[in-house]
C-alpha cells in the first residue's frame, strides 16, 4: 500500500533552501498571499537537482552558534546575518568566557526555554559524536519573535567544518590577551569601491597595534571578494565607537556591525 506524501500547505510564508548552500545562497521565500508562479517553477527546477529544505519563515531577531571542538569543548557566540541570510561576521562579547549564559541576549529568554534549547543541542552533539567526527562543527540557532514572545529555534543548520566563528575565537586567543571583545566584520571588496590601497590608507588611524587598547586588523590582502576585518576591544563601548566610525567612513561597503 502506497502512502501519500506529506505536502507543504504553504499557508504562510516559507523559506526554501538548498541544504548544501552557503551563506544565503540559493534561498527563496514563497508567500502564499502573492503570485508565485515563477518561484514555484524555480523550486521545481531545483527539485530535479536534489533535495530541498522547506521551513516556515520566522521573524528572526538574533543569530548565534554553538561550536563544538574535536575534544567536545563548546563555545557560544553571536553571528551577524543580513536580511538576505548572508553571514556578515561573528561577535564574542567576552571570548574569555564564551558560555551560553554570557551571550548578550541570554536574559531576554526564559530559563525554561534555554533548558529546552540545551537539551536539543546535546542531542545534536551526541548524534554528530556518533559519526566519529574528525573535525569540529557548529550548530547554528536563532531567536525569533512570535505573538510578542521570544522563542529559540535550536537547529537552523549544522556546519561540519572549521567556521568563521571558530576563526574569530582563535584570533582572540592570539591577539586579545585580557581584552574581552572579539568581532569579525565582513564587507564588500575594496576593488569595486576605489581600490584596496586607498581603503587601507583611510583605515590607518583605526588599525590596532601593540600600543593601542583597541582597533581593527585587516585580514584580507586586497584581491578577494570581500574585505574582512577583525576588531579587538575591551568592551561594547569601545567596539561601538569604532564600528560607528567604520560605517561612517565606508557607507557603501555594507559592513554589518550592529550587535
Amino acid at each position: 500500500m502506497r502512502t501519500r506524501p506529506n505536502l507543504v500547505p504553504f499557508d504562510r510564508t516559507y523559506l526554501v533552501k538548498n541544504p548544501y548552500g552557503m551563506s544565503g545562497q540559493r534561498f527563496l521565500t514563497i508567500d502564499s498571499s502573492l503570485p508565485h508562479g515563477d518561484l514555484v517553477y524555480q523550486v521545481k527546477q531545483w527539485i530535479k537537482e536534489g533535495p530541498l529544505v522547506v521551513e516556515p519563515l520566522l521573524d528572526r531577531t538574533v543569530d548565534f552558534s554553538c561550536y563544538v571542538f574535536e575534544d567536545n569543548h563548546q563555545i557560544y557566540y553571536q553571528n551577524i546575518v543580513d536580511k538576505h541570510f548572508q553571514y556578515k561576521g561573528s561577535v564574542f562579547t567576552n571570548y574569555l568566557s564564551p558560555t551560553l549564559t554570557h551571550l548578550p541576549f541570554y536574559e531576554s529568554v526564559s530559563i525554561g526555554k534555554w533548558h529546552e534549547y540545551q537539551h536539543q543541542i546535546n542531542e545534536i552533539i551526541n548524534f554528530y559524536g556518533s559519526l566519529k567526527k574528525n573535525t569540529g562543527f557548529s550548530v547554528d540557532s536563532f531567536l525569533y519573535q512570535e505573538n510578542e514572545e521570544i522563542n529559540i529555534r535550536a537547529l537552523s543548520e549544522v556546519n561540519y567544518r572549521r567556521t568563521m566563528g571558530r576563526v574569530t575565537y582563535e584570533l582572540a586567543k592570539r591577539f586579545n590577551q585580557a581584552r574581552p571583545w572579539a568581532q569579525l566584520i565582513i564587507g564588500k571588496s575594496a576593488q569595486s569601491q576605489g581600490g584596496f590601497i586607498p581603503f587601507k590608507e583611510k583605515m590607518n588611524d583605526l588599525l590596532w597595534d601593540h600600543h593601542k587598547e583597541s582597533g581593527f586588523i585587516i585580514l584580507t590582502s586586497g584581491d578577494t571578494r570581500f574585505e574582512i576585518l577583525y576588531l579587538l576591544a575591551h568592551n561594547h563601548i569601545e567596539a561601538e565607537k569604532l564600528t560607528e566610525e567604520l560605517t561612517l567612513r565606508f557607507p557603501s561597503y555594507n559592513f554589518a556591525v550592529k550587535v
